[in-house]
């Protein structure tokens, strides 16, 4: 199935230079060097003590620049000791100013942070505007963000990266560590669940919302996740570095959407994942593949937490982003000094049309964007379920590199991961113009030949262009978007998604994958409608025809609806399931819906035909709208939120849970990857999913037009 992540993060940035105006000023202006446009235009609509929620950055922060210590246990030691020291001697003014407003019922939230000194703070506007005029405020910004993020033998992409040759020496990754800032992680897949490192230090998710265990809603994580460590569960391996072990924060909550206090915390989290500076168990690389920006911006919002990290060792690795193919498209983080950026070329070396470029606009003039390139194009991966999905992006890349630092780790303890850094980038091979250059930076990512120079390094060496700064760069940001850097496709068939903050990105081919154990899939390739349990055409109004393909291939599910009578293939192979998830390709194809007028799209009943959920569509005020319903108590239907569908070829897909204790389930609705909607607190703990039904059903007075249906696949448990 294809799968459109379109995962697009909107913030307003802001601008981190100093403030002016003194500590205890008894009438405060605000300054709008510290307060950035996007909390201006926000206080300006608060009513009379309505409050929000704002990131305090501070300006005195902690100087990471000489850190004693030869190890790197001592230097991460003692980085987090200098970061908490520092705001816990900076933040004691503003928090016992806070605590004042808080008695006053001005504040009524205040959290502290350590990786970067500074606070999150919900507030009344008068007292933002106090906190702004203060001299040790630096900047005053948003804490609202949407990010989704800017996926045997070994497959044609590790293969180019030269990963088997360290793996024919007996160099997997094994004692290296990896982390991920994405959507998540599907502990279960064959290919990634004994890699997870486990215990109460491995896991952490900001939002509250899944905490015991890791999970992953849309796969973008997984699917990254996949490239750094996977497997060859599936008879060939996908991971660069499968011998190494992962551990991941989620910065994406259930509804696909994110905040700066939660990445913060992320970061934080990942610089310490026990809460113990004396304890050495942090990663010693942390891929992530998502960004600000529609290309071009600078903000600087996170550059204190990645100068947290590289003084403690740790190198941050991001995907440069799918804003190409003009030049001046880099994003940030991927475009600050400290971070190692990776664009995308596809199998034959040849760049690729999405992959963002150089210059930097974030104060690297030196150096060339992106650092480095890697394989991004189609390239095969894990997927939510125990699935495989072929996908496309910078998003792809950029887990090549950081599966790539941990397996040359593993070759000798004594390499650092800066010296792992520092020998791929001086052994790229070299692309495009002759030397460094901003489409393709230093080149192309070539692993034995790094490993080659650290059991060989040259006698005189440069520092990595990404060592870390001592202190914060002040700059004035530009108001941008953050997206996720991929384009992805999951299917039983071929397919394909993209994700970009402006454009869609043109469909690429993957090819058909097969199912896993327990898994009922169809893609109609074979013209017929024979894999499903049964079918009501409706004396042929519904069958599989070339004309209803949702990608390249060759069959798709047709339904022309002429009158109101139901039509669907059911798939019987669900038996008594409390577990169910599915997902399939819809496009309307101009489907004409009255006002009013509401038809299902897929239903799922018990033995007895009781609906225990259905997807329905109807017409928007700006085009479709899809929504769930699910069983509830006394055997109603709750419906989630309509969620706006374009008229165009979409990925639905759907997750539902019975609850053991009868009043926990939930029903959740994703749209090209993203959540759309959900439904929680069912009390549908005694209902179970025997059959499911595609195709429209339930059609009202009047509704005319062909429905496209494809790539259908389905996964449930007892």
């Amino acid at each position: 199935m294809r799968k459109f992540l379109a995962l697009v993060l909107v913030t307003m940035l802001v601008s981190l230079v100093g403030a002016t105006t003194s500590a205890g000023a008894a009438a405060p202006t605000k300054d709008t060097n510290v307060i950035s446009p996007g909390v201006a235009a926000k206080l300006a609509t608060l009513g009379s003590g309505e409050q929000m929620t704002v990131i305090i950055t501070l300006s005195d922060q902690a100087d990471l620049s000489a850190l004693p210590g030869a190890s790197r246990a001592a230097r991460s030691s003692a980085a987090i000791r200098a970061l908490q020291a520092k705001a816990s001697a900076s933040q004691m003014p503003v928090t016992a100013f806070l605590r004042a407003r808080t008695a006053q019922h001005k504040v009524t939230e205040f959290r502290s942070f350590w990786i970067f000194d500074g606070l999150a703070v919900t507030a009344t506007a008068d007292v933002i505007e106090e906190l702004a005029a203060r001299s040790d405020v630096a900047s005053v910004t948003l804490d609202e963000i949407t990010i989704v993020p800017t996926y045997g033998p070994a497959q044609p992409n590790l293969t180019l990266v030269q990963a088997p040759s360290l793996w024919n020496q007996g160099y997997t990754g094994g004692g290296v560590v990896v982390a991920s800032l994405d959507s998540g992680v599907d502990v279960n897949h064959p290919d990634l669940a004994s890699r997870w490192r486990g215990g109460t230090n491995s896991w952490f998710d900001p939002y509250g919302q899944h905490q015991a265990y890791p999970v992953d809603l849309s796969g973008h994580g997984t699917g990254t996740m996949g490239v750094m460590v996977g497997g060859d569960s599936a008879g060939t391996s996908i991971g660069v570095a499968p011998g190494a072990s992962w551990i991941a924060a989620r910065i994406f909550d259930d509804r696909g959407r994110s905040t700066a206090s939660a990445i913060h915390s992320a970061f934080q989290w990942v610089l310490d994942p026990d809460g113990d500076p004396t304890t050495l168990d942090s990663p010693q690389v942390v891929n992530n593949s998502w960004s600000f920006g529609s290309g071009g911006g600078c903000n600087l919002e996170f550059q204190p937490d990645l100068q947290a990290l590289r003084s403690a060792g740790i190198v941050p690795v991001f995907a440069a982003g799918n804003f190409g193919s003009g030049s001046s498209t880099s994003s940030s983080p991927a475009n600050y000094p400290e971070a190692l950026a990776v664009g995308a070329v596809d199998n034959g070396d040849l760049i690729a049309y999405f992959s963002s470029r150089g210059p930097s606009s974030c104060g690297e003039s030196s150096t060339t964007f992106p650092e480095i390139v890697a394989p991004g194009v189609s390239i095969k991966t894990s997927d939510r379920y125990g699935l495989f999905q072929y996908a496309s992006g910078t998003s792809l890349a950029s887990p090549h590199v950081a599966g790539a630092i941990a397996l040359l780790l593993s070759a000798d303890s004594a390499w650092t991961a800066g010296d792992a850094e520092q020998a791929i980038l001086a052994t790229a091979v070299d692309l495009g113009s002759p030397g460094p250059d901003n489409t393709f930076g230093k080149g192309r990512l070539d692993i034995a030949a790094a490993y080659q120079w650290l059991l060989n390094p040259p006698t005189t060496t440069t520092t990595s262009p990404t060592t870390t700064s001592s202190t914060t760069t002040s700059s004035t940001t530009t108001s941008s978007t953050t997206t996720s850097s991929t384009t992805t496709s999951s299917t039983t068939t071929s397919s394909t998604t993209t994700s970009s903050t402006t454009t869609t990105m043109p469909a690429t081919t993957t090819t058909t994958l097969p199912p896993t154990s327990g898994l009922f899939s169809d893609g109609f390739d074979d013209g017929s409608l024979t894999a499903w349990s049964a079918a009501s055409t409706n004396g042929g109004k519904l069958s599989a025809t070339r004309a209803a393909a949702l990608n390249s291939s060759a069959y798709g599910l047709q339904a022309v609806i002429s009158n109101r009578n139901s039509m669907y293939v059911a798939d019987w192979s669900p038996v008594a399931s409390s577990v169910y998830g599915a997902r399939f390709m819809f496009d309307p194809n101009g489907t004409s819906i009255p006002s009013r007028q509401v038809h299902d799209l897929f239903v799922g009943s018990d033995g007895s035909g009781t609906v225990v959920f259905r997807v329905q569509i109807q017409s928007g005020s700006n085009g479709y709208e899809v929504r769930g319903r699910a069983i509830s108590k006394r055997g109603r239907e709750q419906s989630t939120a309509w969620v706006p569908l374009t008229d165009g070829p979409h990925s639905i897909s759907v997750d539902w849970v019975s609850s053991s204790s009868g009043t926990n389930g939930s029903f959740i609705l994703s749209i090209d990857g993203a959540v759309g909607s959900t439904a929680g607190g069912l009390t549908n703990g005694p209902y179970r999913v025997d059959e499911v039904r595609l195709g429209p059903q339930g059609i009202g007075k009047n509704i005319q037009g062909t429905e496209y249906f494809d790539n259908f696949v389905t996964i449930a448990s007892s």
